[in-house]
């Protein structure tokens, strides 16, 4: 899922998210997603041998969206999120 999708499923029905909320769905949801394949694909190798290229490409990932999150996306979030709530309260959600 991108970051759109994942937005348009985690924002509540009334489209409003306090700045904390936004934060903790980021911080505790999005990039945390790939946290238990990660932890699967380091548990399988074994002692001695190389990552693989999935471990290598999730661990790269991970390291990528928690800088892009630490350096600027507060403000992409909030106007995003405000964006979204005024473009999209009146949609209808599948669940």
């Amino acid at each position: 899922m991108d970051l759109y999708g994942f937005f348009y499923h985690a924002v509540p029905e009334e489209g409003v998210l306090t700045l904390e909320e936004i934060h903790h769905i980021i911080r505790d949801v999005w990039l945390t997603r790939f946290d238990d394949e990660l932890e699967s694909e380091r548990a399988a190798r074994r002692k001695g041998r190389p990552k693989s290229t999935k471990e290598m490409k999730l661990e790269e990932l991970k390291l990528r969206e928690a800088e892009i999150y630490r350096t600027g996306m507060g403000e992409w979030q909030y106007s995003f999120v405000a964006s979204f709530n005024a473009n999209h309260s009146n949609l209808k959600r599948g669940h």
